[in-house]
């Protein structure tokens, strides 16, 4: 069963979207960027989920408002993301929560990481080429929906 995530794009008044890059020693630049999300815990309210999760991931509370919801989305067969268009401010750089991996991987060696290492506002464009290929449906999602507001 595929478990599910909630987050936000969250953009400015430029319409520049924001994603944020996972620590460790993973990933890459291109397609590893990804919205502000995490797991939803049992019977939970999405939008509460996303606020929750942006919060740990960006290391402050969000100044906007909620615009819209954007769908679900099958991010790969093993999660789900809901999606909540948001318009507000971030301060960078960005503080996130530490979170324990192992690493390196089936070593059972843990070791300490910030779960964002850093954040960047983006057009859209150039938000479609850093995020994870199974988030670029959000984003084109936003797109359509932004335009039309």
């Amino acid at each position: 069963m595929a478990k599910t995530s909630a987050g936000l794009v969250i953009y400015d008044n430029d319409f520049r979207i924001l994603l944020v890059h996972p620590g460790g020693p993973y990933w890459e630049d291109i397609d590893s960027w990804s919205i502000p999300k995490g797991e939803m815990k049992a019977r939970e309210d999405p939008l509460v989920t996303a606020l929750r999760e942006s919060k740990e991931e960006l290391g402050q509370t969000l100044q906007g408002k909620m615009i819209c919801l954007l769908g679900t989305f099958r991010q790969s067969k093993h999660k789900n993301v809901i999606a909540f268009a948001y318009k507000g401010t971030v301060t960078l750089p960005v503080q996130s929560n530490v979170i324990e991996i192992e690493w390196p991987r089936n070593s059972k060696k843990m070791i300490e990481i910030s779960e964002v290492d850093k954040a960047e506002w983006f057009t859209s464009e150039t938000a479609l080429t850093k995020v994870h290929k199974g988030q670029r449906q959000i984003i084109e999602r936003f797109i359509s929906i932004i335009s039309i507001l």
